[in-house]
């Protein structure tokens, strides 16, 4: 029988962490994640495949970090979701490596990988990629440098508002959409 902090570290070692690298590659579905959350609520609580124990308290509430009162335990969902967006982040800050050149000649070699689109045949792989850039693109402001790939009115290149845009255009100039122009 194991106390409730072996119970935790079994969980983080195990439970969460196993599946860590088929996460990095591939989209869980919302359904696998939902599936996978009871199974850590009743390892905690005691319970075993055929008895279940009264779950005291939301699983909700030992997700939360634990400075705010939680157990540090992951979101499945999400924490499938941030390491799909590292693999994004991957793909902007290393783009001459072997996996950025392979993915960049397939599904996005005239543009930026920000802006690729999901192709008809695309790989499960890069479904998942696009997925993970989603989340990272909440995260992301556009560097200004020459001015020439960034529209002033659709990418986000302001660090200090909210939006990381303009919100209303204060005069009409259809042209100047290019930061440069």
């Amino acid at each position: 029988m194991l106390n409730s902090a072996g119970r935790e570290v079994l969980i983080k070692a195990d439970m969460q962490a196993i599946p860590t690298y088929s996460m990095s590659c591939f989209s869980l579905s919302k359904t696998t994640c939902k599936k996978m959350t009871p199974s850590m609520a009743n390892f905690w609580w005691g319970g075993d495949g055929d008895n279940q124990r009264m779950h005291w308290r939301k699983w909700e509430e030992f997700a939360q970090p634990k400075k705010a009162g939680g157990m540090g335990f992951r979101e499945i969902h999400l924490f499938n979701l941030a390491m799909l967006g590292k693999q994004g982040w991957r793909l902007l800050t290393n783009p001459s490596s072997l996996c950025a050149r392979v993915l960049a000649g397939k599904y996005f070699h005239n543009m930026e990988f920000m802006n690729a689109k999901k192709k008809k045949n695309s790989s499960h792989v890069w479904q998942a990629i696009l997925k993970g850039r989603a989340a990272l693109h909440l995260g992301l402001i556009k560097r200004i440098r020459d001015g020439k790939s960034t529209n002033i009115w659709e990418d986000k290149w302001i660090p200090t508002i909210p939006r990381g845009k303009p919100k209303e255009r204060r005069y009409n100039c259809l042209k100047c959409i290019r930061s440069s122009e």
